[in-house]
């Protein structure tokens, strides 16, 4: 089997199994709403430890009408690193590095969320107008600054 033919394999795959999972499961919050609009600490947990991923509810939340556009015009499925590569020259305040998985270094944007060099919405203005500001298609702006906004949104994440 070809490689395009696989990705379109693995994409109709994701694609099916989305959409049955919106029939099928019922989103849910696992932790308590944050009621402060600042917090004082962020706790960074290795997924699965204290809290899961919702990978559903990031779905919904990004919009799962993006998200399949996204994936349909891309013939491939969204990553952490792609997402990483776009928002890594995106001005921060650190020049501190932190590695995320081996070989793939943190985009220094959110060591400064991480280490509360910059608030949340500072962090995320500043993504976005990143994001704005390059080469990419509406299309992609779109859902990489829905992401965005997700993975800085801890009550959206989990």
């Amino acid at each position: 089997m070809s490689d395009l033919k696989k990705q379109y394999v693995k994409i109709q795959k994701y694609i099916s199994e989305s959409i049955k999972s919106i029939f099928w499961h019922k989103i849910t919050d696992q932790i308590p709403p944050v009621t402060k609009d600042s917090t004082s600490s962020i706790i960074f947990d290795l997924d699965g430890v204290l809290c899961t991923t919702n990978s559903l509810r990031i779905f919904y939340e990004i919009g799962i009408i993006l998200t399949l556009k996204y994936i349909i015009f891309q013939c491939c499925l969204p990553s952490e690193k792609e997402f990483y590569k776009i928002i890594m020259t995106t001005p921060a305040k650190s020049s501190a590095r932190s590695y995320v998985m081996p070989n793939t270094a943190m985009p220094t944007i959110l060591v400064d969320w991480q280490c509360s060099l910059q608030t949340t919405q500072q962090v995320q203005t500043a993504m976005i107008n990143h994001i704005n500001s390059s080469q990419l298609t509406n299309l992609e702006k779109q859902f990489w600054i829905q992401t965005a906004l997700v993975i800085t949104t801890p009550k959206k994440l989990i």
